[in-house]
């Protein structure tokens, strides 16, 4: 069935008076966002895909990260899709390529935590973070290597309830930021 312009704008006019229709980026920042009370970066030890670099920066934009440092990164910088999937927010959040942890002064964090499965590690839902907070992620292929494991004051875990025993690293990220931020926000 075909639509006639008028029936377009038409159509469009009640779209934009239904409270339960998606809203645009134009609508979103329109909305008040939330402020927290201190600030969270993220170090990426030796990632290898361009997809998960992509994908962890847009996420990174939207969920209040400042500052990521990719160390000793193995992905391309300017590959096409890493350029796609971040949706230009590597624009807007500052990305460093580090190639030695001495480049970030990690005296300005209270928390520097892990997100990792390892023998220390706790459920991230017994995270009381507070203050400025260096948050690690791990190589696709072998985690995160043990020297940032002993540096980090807390190594957190999501834990899994069905049978895999890891989920993507971009993933782990979304999830574990939403459950970070929602404490933040009630600080």
């Amino acid at each position: 069935m075909m639509c006639t312009p008028s029936e377009v704008i038409k159509n469009t006019e009640s779209d934009a008076e239904n409270p339960d229709k998606p809203l645009t980026h134009a609508g979103w920042l329109e909305k008040t966002q939330p402020n927290f009370n201190w600030k969270f970066d993220l170090l990426c030890d030796r990632m290898q895909s361009a997809e998960n670099a992509g994908l962890i920066i847009r996420t990174a934009l939207g969920l209040g990260i400042q500052n990521i440092y990719f160390l000793s990164s193995i992905f391309k910088w300017n590959a096409k899709k890493l350029k796609k999937l971040s949706r230009s927010a590597n624009q807007y959040v500052n990305i460093q390529s580090i190639e030695s942890l001495s480049e970030i002064d990690l005296s300005t964090y209270s928390n520097i935590v892990s997100l990792e499965y390892s023998q220390k590690s706790k459920s991230i839902y017994s995270n009381r973070l507070e203050g400025s907070t260096l948050l690690i992620l791990g190589s696709e292929y072998d985690g995160i290597q043990d020297y940032l494991l002993n540096l980090s004051h807390e190594v957190y875990h999501i834990p899994l309830v069905g049978e895999q025993s890891s989920i993507n690293v971009a993933q782990a990220f979304s999830g574990a930021m939403v459950y970070f931020n929602a404490n933040r926000i009630q600080k």
